[in-house]
């Protein structure tokens, strides 16, 4: 009884420990997001103040290169301020600098993870699977942002209506240029960028935690990136099937691979097709669209949620079990030794019989040699199911300071991105 109560008390003991590091971990996650947000408006700010200064740099530049005029430079130079395509890079910078770089110092620094390990890419992605996968997400993300639309407008319809679609680009008439610029940006930058950081560090650092507690926290990071309320419910569920397939998969492509197709699918129907066709063949386009998706959806949702372990994962049983087999290899060999040694030396002696003592330390030696590898093979069995059994700490273990002041962060923005 003793005993039992030691190891409830120790184990609630490791509990509350993993728990506290949990937290911990989690905290300064959000933290370093919370750093890397200052860093961009320390860097807007920055470049708006300087702005000027460029400007006129830029304009005398142009004067002196190509003759022109004050005016016309002025005019040149407008142009390329007001561009997609200078507007886009200047993002792309923007997004390395403040966000990318810090996090792969903190990752390598901090969290003792090179880029490699955050950024796996070894093991085998199938783009077919992958595909359906993502309708999956989709579909999965989409019924929860519309969800959380709906609850928001029927608690606060006045406030909640008022939003405009963040993900509706400027009505300006883009030209190829600058489309190749924006999908460059949105389908293949933006795609490496957040799932190097939300997958490959902070998924893959809060994964000792537990699965469970490192998919919600990472993906709960992940929507409160966003300025939306649907936006914010749409992130989260997408980002808890990334995790899952960062799990299954055991690499990052195939969480890029979804996650680009996502945004694809926005820049094909939010900003390609309004700028090529009218409002009837987009509307046509996009029923075909859902309805396919809507079947894909269904095969994703199987391919995700089937069983299957990683090989990784067996590799231990596998050791235990040849680590099982030697043992009994071995006590067998002891065993026909000891026969020989005592038919040996009943040849020898054979006008004299065994004294019952004899005959007691042989099955003595028996017994012993048998319990001992019962012994074995039950520790060898406990072994493999505490390996099995991972840990895991609640959701209570996401918050902490820094996460509570990403959450108000994020309050802020809603209220911003309705009211004004």
């Amino acid at each position: 009884m003793d005993t039992i109560e030691f190891e409830n008390v120790s184990g609630i003991r490791t509990r509350k420990k993993m728990k506290k590091y949990a937290r911990r971990t989690a905290g300064s996650l959000a933290g370093m997001f919370l750093v890397t947000v200052a860093f961009a408006y320390l860097l807007h700010y920055a470049g708006a103040f300087c702005l000027p200064y460029i400007a006129r740099t830029f304009e005398s530049f142009l004067s002196l290169v190509f003759g022109t005029s004050a005016m016309q430079s002025h005019a040149a130079a407008q142009d390329l301020y007001t561009s997609v395509m200078f507007t886009e890079f200047v993002s792309m910078l923007s997004e390395l600098l403040t966000f990318i770089l810090p996090f792969a110092l903190f990752s390598s620094k901090i969290l003792s993870q090179n880029f490699g390990e955050s950024f796996s890419v070894s093991g085998k992605v199938k783009p077919l699977q992958m595909i359906a996968i993502f309708a999956c997400a989709q579909f999965m993300a989409s019924s929860a942002a519309m969800l959380t639309d709906k609850i928001a407008g029927f608690i606060a319809p006045s406030f909640f209506g008022s939003g405009t679609s963040a993900s509706q680009m400027p009505e300006v008439s883009l030209t190829l240029p600058d489309l190749a610029v924006y999908f460059l940006s949105l389908c293949v930058f933006t795609p490496i960028a957040e799932e190097y950081v939300f997958r490959g560090i902070m998924f893959k650092s809060l994964r000792k935690y537990g699965f469970g507690f490192a998919a919600v926290a990472s993906a709960l990071i992940f929507g409160l990136a966003h300025g939306s309320v649907s936006q914010l419910a749409f992130a989260v569920a997408f980002g808890l099937v990334l995790a899952a397939v960062y799990e299954k998969n055991g690499n990052i492509i195939g969480c890029v691979l979804i996650h680009a197709l996502n945004n694809a699918s926005n820049f094909f129907f939010m900003v390609y097709l309004p700028e090529r066709t009218d409002v009837v063949l987009t509307s046509q386009l996009n029923l075909i669209y859902n309805v396919i998706t809507g079947v894909l959806a269904v095969i994703g949702f199987i391919l995700l949620f089937s069983g299957g372990k990683k090989k990784t994962a067996a590799e231990p049983a596998g050791q235990k079990e040849q680590l099982l087999q030697e043992q009994q290899t071995e006590y067998s060999e002891q065993l026909i030794k000891f026969e020989q040694s005592e038919s040996s030396e009943q040849s020898e002696n054979s006008e004299q019989p065994k004294t019952p003592e004899q005959l007691k330390t042989a099955e003595q030696f028996q017994n012993s040699e048998r319990s001992e590898n019962s012994e074995q093979a039950e520790q060898a069995e406990q072994d493999e199911q505490a390996e099995q059994a991972e840990p895991s700490v609640g959701l209570s273990a996401f918050f902490s300071p820094c996460t509570v002041l990403l959450i108000l962060l994020f309050i802020w923005n809603v209220y911003v991105y309705y009211a004004f």
